[in-house]
């Protein structure tokens, strides 16, 4: 008995015994590419995970190094063996790449604020640093061009600042600072980087974006929707502009090779002549659209005869230069930033991973440490994942089964048909795939791939709206959106040909549906709602309860139960609830990914969580004992950025208010602003131009308590100010108003 006592005491001082989620491992492959600059031979890439470096040579650039920063990295630049990055709120960034295929975080600088620029010269690098506040019915921009010495860069020191309006880019040169501020061009001395002072400004034709320094005496800007502008600096306390070009819609960064600048911005890359000054010349330009979808040109650079764009999604656009403004853009699989990826266990402690441009297989033998033995190239537009054998079925393009039993050579055997998208359901049982998409549920048999090359389909059924699909015993659950969910016996499906509609249940809407047992669970993503359903008799089913999810923005991706525990993967990360009573659904712990959460997998005590640019594995106590999540606050390992949020009380009552980031951004036609309040409240949202003038209030009366995440609740905005007139493509700033608090973010409208 007395070892009992104190193998129970020592149970309970541990993680287990507190039912926390440990991380055992993680695996990045894709990222939002925001920054980048040319230094030597390499390219380093701010993606907003970390730094990703890329080798320049004869062949096509391709990542050689890579490493996670604490937080969101939106600007980067090089000196001296060291790599500078603008981290969001978590301040200033320093990473050793004097070996670039290695880089190694030393340190990092919080500053106030949130992080967007850096430039970085004879050991002082220059971040700009912005917050919004609220002066009476202004929104007003606080930005700081903040100085650092970075000498020494594993003990950084905060020596200067300089208080201005806006800060949107950055060069220095000499004793000389740019800054784009609102509607002007700012010039600084720093000869003294402890007292940096403005001696100039420049009012500019549209709000200045990025600079670039093109010899002495002269600069150029990427003036949004005035083009590229060229401005005289020979006498820096009196700067003249000299020429405009409009070379597309709306530019925010330039780079220069000889005699022509490349301009980045919505949707194009352009070639201007800038040999004379005084006479800028658009010669040509190239579309960033991929797939139909324009590309945010939000960096660009040029070197070593190739040019390279950051334009928010999943790979950078790489385009060959010769000297001439004739590009050769290269292909690239590159879709739209925020993809699917999917996630599925092979045998032998094997893993596959389905990103948005290629297929990975792991070794995860060790689970700290997942290691990549082969990768197979492929642009999914989606990215589900089911293995059957030595097979696996990609749920995109046209479903392609491919053979893996040799996992170096992975090789296309048949397909499952049928367009498909990354809101399209499958699931396999009993050797049988079943999916569903559009208005049926096809089934179709996978042993025919070993007995005649090929899937065959045996049996499909007509369900409007069908877009989901999860299998408990005999029965197949589909969801239909507004049809509710179909219950289909496909017992003997085989032998017969003939599933059977056994009961339509219409007590909800949804879009997905996982069954447990003798209870239903489903999410209605127009009314954030996840609803239990009692289904022990399937011509009677009764609806037990209904709970909002708090986390929720439009986006559910994926449904798994472990135990008495639903996990939710949602666009902000996993949810977690306990449905031990049914009938009182409630939230015990949330847990917080970089990008968004697509898929979640349970495999006994583990989990594998997908999202869109990592694989996370983590370790689970007993459901029973699950109160907690680890780790707290933001963990950086080898592989990727864990961020964690320890528990938060279950309800439908949030314990705060909040302001939570536009979707989608940047947007073209319109856009929802979601939120959620902790009290009763009479709500308002504003809309502010760069400048703080008021652009459009939304009024949206007195509303109670909750959750307003989602396109039906959350607020919309049509890119229309007061007058009913479409606004500029360009950066603009959203404000909530409700009782005790005001809360500001920015968002981008491109058109």
């Amino acid at each position: 008995m007395r070892w009992l006592i104190i193998l129970l005491a020592f149970i309970a001082s541990t993680a287990w015994g507190r039912g926390e989620i440990k991380l055992l491992g993680s695996f990045h492959f894709g990222s939002v590419y925001a920054d980048v600059v040319i230094e030597g031979n390499y390219a380093y890439f701010a993606t907003k995970w970390g730094l990703e470096v890329f080798e320049l040579g004869e062949e096509k650039p391709r990542k050689v190094g890579e490493t996670p920063t604490p937080g969101d990295a939106l600007g980067v630049d090089v000196e001296g063996g060291y790599a500078f990055i603008a981290d969001g709120y978590k301040g200033l960034a320093i990473i050793d790449v004097s070996d670039p295929t290695s880089p190694r975080l030393l340190t990092s600088l919080e500053l106030p604020g949130r992080a967007e620029e850096v430039a970085v010269s004879n050991g002082f690098a220059y971040v700009g640093v912005c917050e919004e506040e609220e002066e009476g019915q202004w929104l007003v921009i606080k930005a700081e061009l903040i100085v650092v010495k970075v000498t020494d860069p594993m003990r950084p020191e905060r020596v200067g600042s300089l208080s201005v309006g806006d800060i949107r880019g950055i060069a220095v040169s000499g004793n000389l600072a740019f800054i784009s501020s609102g509607d002007d061009l700012l010039i600084a001395d720093i000869s003294d980087p402890r007292s940096p002072a403005v001696i100039s400004r420049l009012k500019t034709p549209a709000p200045p974006w990025g600079i670039e320094v093109a010899g002495d005496g002269l600069i150029l800007i990427a003036c949004s929707e005035a083009g590229l502008i060229s401005v005289d600096v020979s006498d820096p306390t009196s700067p003249r502009m000299l020429s405009k070009t409009r070379a597309s819609p709306f530019v925010c960064d330039v780079a220069v090779e000889g005699d022509i600048a490349f301009t980045g911005g919505s949707g194009f890359i352009t070639a201007v002549d800038v040999s004379d000054p005084r006479r800028l010349k658009g010669l040509s330009a190239w579309s960033t659209k991929r797939h139909g979808i324009p590309g945010f040109v939000s960096g660009i650079d040029v070197g070593r005869g190739w040019l390279l764009a950051a334009d928010l999604r999943s790979e950078p656009t790489v385009a060959s230069f010769k000297g001439k403004a004739d590009l050769e853009v290269q292909p690239s699989p590159g879709y739209t930033g925020r993809w699917l990826a999917g996630v599925d266990l092979l045998k032998d402690h094997k893993a596959v991973v389905v990103g948005e441009n290629e297929l990975i297989i792991l070794d995860i033998s060790d689970r700290r440490r997942p290691r990549p033995i082969a990768t197979f190239e492929r642009t999914w537009h989606g990215g589900r994942v089911k293995a059957w054998k030595n097979y696996i079925i990609a749920g995109a393009d046209f479903m392609p089964i491919i053979d893996i039993s040799n996992p170096q050579e992975p090789r296309d055997v048949d397909s499952a048909g049928g367009w498909t998208t990354w809101r399209s359901g499958m699931a396999i049982h009993n050797d049988l795939l079943l999916i569903a998409e559009g208005d049926e549920l096809r089934i179709l048999d996978l042993r025919t791939l070993r007995s005649l090359g090929e899937v065959k389909e045996i049996a499909s059924v007509q369900l409007q709206g069908a877009r989901d699909v999860a299998v408990e015993g005999d029965y197949a659950f589909v969801a239909r959106g507004n049809d509710g969910i179909a219950a289909v016996k496909i017992r003997k499906v085989r032998a017969t040909g003939k599933p059977e509609i056994v009961s339509e249940i219409r007590l909800v809407k949804a879009d997905k549906v996982i069954p447990s047992g003798r209870l239903l669970f489903a999410v209605d993503e127009d009314s954030d709602e996840l609803s239990v359903i009692a289904i022990a008799d399937l011509e009677k089913p009764r609806l037990l309860s209904k709970v909002e999810l708090p986390r929720h923005k439009g986006y559910v991706f994926d449904l798994e139960v472990y135990g008495k525990c639903l996990l939710v993967a949602e666009l902000d990360g996993l949810s977690i609830f306990d449905f031990s009573d049914p009938s009182d659904l409630k939230l015990i712990g949330e847990f917080d990914t970089p990008m968004p959460a697509t898929n979640v997998l349970v495999r006994g005590e583990e989990v594998y969580l997908a999202d869109s640019g990592d694989l996370f594995i983590l370790r689970l106590p007993p459901w029973w004992k699950l109160i907690d999540l680890s780790p707290k606050g933001r963990l950086v390992t080898r592989y990727g950025r864990v961020k964690a949020e320890g528990v938060i009380g279950g309800g439908e009552r949030p314990a705060k208010t909040r302001l939570f980031q536009n979707f989608p951004n940047p947007f073209n036609a319109e856009t929802w602003i979601p939120f959620q309040l902790a009290e009763d409240s009479r709500v308002k949202i504003r809309i502010y131009d760069p400048l703080g003038r008021l652009v459009r209030e939304v009024d949206l009366g007195r509303l109670r308590a909750g959750f307003y995440t989602s396109k039906g609740s959350a607020a919309r905005w049509d890119g229309r100010n007061r007058f009913g007139e479409e606004v500029p493509s360009g950066l603009y700033f959203y404000e909530l108003e409700a009782e005790g608090f005001k809360g500001v973010k920015k968002l981008i409208i491109v058109k």
